[in-house]
């Protein structure tokens, strides 16, 4: 996604098709996965939870198409979300292990997406995290969010935080059904439950940090421009953060152009 952005900024291409697929048809990653202590023997992802205990692997498949919005506006096409910036690197770990992250590198990360998108923190309603319910990652990330941009929230109007992973499973390709999720989030205005949190995990000071966690559908939680975060990180190291925001109103509810008659 954010190599395909830089293509249509730059004008390498008027438009860009990104996609993930992750299947699940052998046990090799499997049992790799459960001789690290990595998956849920619970069975389920439960991000920023206090009995959070792995994640659970799923399929997943999803293709997004990229156009920049004039192109898009002239075309006629129904625009989801407006894709506001993004950052990405390849050194957002910690030197114990690559698939252990760095509260520097998120930091690092969100602090450049801002920047290119020209959005101040504190304008960021709702984050999709990463959240792959392992113990260690949900207090490095819950904490970094905080730093990056909870603190910056006004009082009373926490950043609200939540995972896709703990309603359909962990797919290889999640961050990109995670950017799905966000883009329906600030298009409808409407976050959905993230179950399994009701007992948030005491490794994070959720009083004083300027988040909030979803265990129930909520409406939009401020009026103005909905701005949404979605966090991905790599067994690599590599991380990516994207800001995206809602589609103008004249063109959240153009009908595809394969739909009625066009």
């Amino acid at each position: 996604m954010h190599l395909a952005c830089q293509s249509l900024r730059t004008g390498e291409c008027d438009t860009a098709i990104a996609g993930g697929v992750s299947l699940v048809l052998g046990t090799d990653h499997t049992v790799g996965y459960s001789a690290a202590g990595m998956l849920s023997a619970a069975g389920r992802c439960r991000f920023a939870g206090e009995d959070a205990d792995g994640f659970v692997r799923a399929d997943g498949v999803g293709v997004i198409v990229l156009k920049r919005l004039s192109h898009a506006t002239a075309g006629g096409d129904p625009v989801h979300a407006v894709i506001l910036g993004s950052a990405q690197a390849s050194k957002c770990r910690t030197a114990k292990a690559i698939i252990a992250p760095s509260v520097e590198g998120y930091l690092q990360e969100i602090g450049r997406a801002c920047a290119t998108a020209g959005i101040d923190p504190a304008a960021i309603g709702y984050v999709e995290a990463h959240g792959n319910a392992a113990p260690a990652g949900d207090t490095i990330e819950p904490r970094a969010l905080s730093a990056a941009i909870g603190v910056h929230r006004p009082p009373g109007r926490p950043c609200l935080v939540g995972s896709v992973k703990t309603n359909i499973g962990h797919p290889e390709a999640g961050g990109l059904a995670g950017l799905i999720k966000a883009a329906l989030v600030v298009r409808h205005r409407l976050v959905p439950a993230s179950p399994h949190c009701s007992n948030p995990t005491s490794s994070v000071d959720w009083k004083n940090s300027g988040l909030a966690l979803v265990p129930d559908t909520v409406e939009w939680p401020a009026p103005g421009p909905a701005v949404a975060g979605v966090s991905t990180y790599g067994l690599s190291g590599t991380f990516v953060h994207l800001l995206i925001g809602e589609p103008p109103a004249t063109l959240r509810n153009r009908p595809h152009p394969g739909v009625g008659g066009r």
